[in-house]
This record gives C-alpha cells, structure tokens and sequence, in this order.
C-alpha cells in the first residue's frame, strides 16, 4: 500500500493525506484500489465539466460580440500560411505547403524519430536503425503473444 501511495500524482495529495488517516480493518489493499478508482472517476467528471463549461463560455461571448463560432467570415483577404494563396485558411487547405512552411515546421517541430529539430521523420538518419530496433521489438512481442496463447489452450491463465 505504501509503495502505491508513494507513486500518486501530485493531483491525488489530499487522498493520501486522507487515507493515512483511516484506521482499523478498512485500511486494506481492497479498499485503497476501490476508493482510487472512484476518486479517478470523480476527477475525470470534473474534467469534463470544466471542458464543457469553458466552451460554452466561449460560444456565449463569441455571440455576444455578434458572431457565433461558425459563422463564415470574409475570407478573400486571407492568406493561407501553409499554401501562400488567398481566399482560405490553413485548417481548410488542400494544397501543398509552400517552402516557407516547411521551413517554418522543422524549426518549431521536432522529429519523431530522434527528436532533434531541423527535419522530418521521413528524412531522418536514424530512420533506419529505428525500423531494426521497432522490427525486433515487434518479433519479440509475437513470440510473447503466441506463447501466452500457446498457455491458454493447455488450461493455464494468466494474469
């Protein structure tokens, strides 16, 4: 029980504040997994709630400014950042980005693979050791799956 207290989010402090103060037969394992579990449920509800109610604030001072959220604005002034031409936004392009906003996600982006900036994952150099590594990985969890398998059909489970 210690060593699941010890690793609680900094969110949870007043749980484990709350738990060493219960005494007696209560204080088991049973109960602490039972009572994580409703207080997980109860911050996700108050997560969701405050999403929900931030975008209604939001809708509400966008139509109290006289336009809703979904209004179709005077778009023929606009310039798309990721294409150069006028007439739409980056959220509706279809086009090809231009060289300035390539250039513009390398610098702020970085790459998935070795998660240095200046480029993409496609032009990586370590692209290739990745896959080995990923190759193996991948190998080594099929042959974890088809033996547990092979355990489950013999009558053995597992947990």
């Amino acid at each position: 029980m210690t060593r699941i207290l010890s690793v609680l989010p900094p969110k949870l402090t007043h749980f484990r504040t709350s738990w060493n103060n219960v005494t007696g037969p209560t204080k088991n394992i049973e109960t602490l997994i039972e009572r994580l579990r409703l207080e997980d449920e109860q911050l996700k509800e108050m997560t969701t709630n405050a999403e929900g109610s931030t975008n209604n604030a939001l809708m509400a001072r966008c139509e109290k400014q006289g336009q809703s959220s979904n209004s179709k604005q005077d778009k023929s002034a606009l310039a798309c950042y990721k294409c150069g031409k006028k007439g739409h936004m980056i959220k509706e392009c279809r086009g090809k980005p231009c060289q300035k906003y390539i250039e513009y996600c390398k610098k702020k982006y970085s790459c998935n693979i070795c998660k240095k900036k200046g480029h993409f994952a496609k032009d990586c150099e370590s692209r290739e050791e990745a896959n080995k590594e990923s190759l193996q990985v991948g190998q080594e969890s099929l042959r974890a799956q088809t033996s547990s398998k092979d355990v489950e059909r013999e009558g053995y489970h597992t947990l």
